[in-house]
């Protein structure tokens, strides 16, 4: 029987440290599930702000687009104005050779005509009567004034309407 007790003793004693164990499991337990339940408070406080980041860049993102958009549009707006400016020039530069030209032309005409002249008045004609200092005296030669650069004729100079000497030595119809 002392071998019973003995045995029921450890016995007890076993079971004794089992019940202190399982008390600070279930001491423990309260700790865990409010260590638990702040961990869900601070998951739930985290997705929240993790969704409003979400609906901010979603935002943020649509507002990009439109921008990027807006942009796209300038710039091709831009592009079709560079294109337009583009062609103005080239059509510029191209009136500009045209009136280089053209002003090249007028200016060796002008030479030309210049250069006649001189040799006219440097040469006087062979076959013209002598003219005796008599008749220099009561009849003075009549001369042509000399061309002017504006009475060279150009397109786009406006031309004056001139008659020809016909028309007017004709003297005008009288209506009945």
């Amino acid at each position: 029987m002392d071998r019973a007790i003995t045995d029921l003793k450890v016995k007890f004693i076993e079971l004794e440290r089992e019940l202190v164990q399982l008390r600070e499991l279930i001491s423990q337990q309260p700790a865990q599930d409010t260590r638990v339940q702040q961990d869900s408070s601070a998951i739930s406080t985290e997705l929240t702000k993790l969704r409003q980041d979400r609906d901010s860049n979603r935002r943020e993102l649509s507002t990009v687009r439109t921008e990027v958009r807006e942009l796209q549009q300038d710039r091709e707006s831009h592009m079709a104005r560079l294109t337009a400016l583009t062609e103005e020039v080239r059509e510029l530069r191209e009136e500009r050779r045209s009136y280089r030209r053209e002003l090249t032309a007028l200016s060796e005409e002008l030479q030309e005509r210049e250069r006649v002249k001189e040799q006219l008045d440097s040469h006087p004609d062979h076959n013209q009567n002598p003219v005796t200092p008599i008749e220099s005296s009561q009849n003075p030669p009549t001369q042509q004034p000399p061309s002017t650069p504006s009475s060279i004729s150009s397109p786009h100079a406006n031309p004056t309407p001139r008659s020809s000497p016909i028309t007017q030595m004709t003297p005008p119809l009288a209506h009945n």
